[in-house]
């Protein structure tokens, strides 16, 4: 297109675009991604503790909101249709898309306790 510059994503290409969480593969609470599920995975009883969000500024955001932060344990009441988490005390209904882009490890014992 002309006076863009025949880009389709702005001032930044594709391969520049990235997001708050940072790197995939970067260890959070000595705890690696690359050894970690989505809460989307997880069956109803199962437990885990987050620790990376895969997803934009804006539902980033949302998830912090509501206590989804890093090195929280979250546990899945219910998955189907989509999924009730308890969280810091609270019970959350989410999406399957939306617990897809959240990355747990299955609890060890280890994390805080936020409860």
């Amino acid at each position: 297109m002309p006076g863009r510059g025949g880009r389709i994503f702005g001032k930044r290409g594709i391969n520049e675009l990235g997001d708050e969480s940072g790197d995939i593969n970067e260890p959070v609470d000595g705890k690696s991604i690359k050894s970690a599920i989505p809460l989307g995975l997880l069956s109803e009883g199962e437990e885990g503790i987050i620790i990376a969000h895969r997803c934009g500024r804006g539902l980033r955001r949302r998830l912090l909101e509501l206590g989804f932060t890093p090195s929280s344990r979250v546990r899945v009441v219910s998955s189907f249709p989509g999924l009730i988490v308890d969280i810091k005390g609270s019970r959350i209904a989410l999406g399957r898309g939306v617990a897809m882009k959240i990355i747990v490890s299955l609890n060890s014992g280890g994390g805080k306790d936020d409860n």
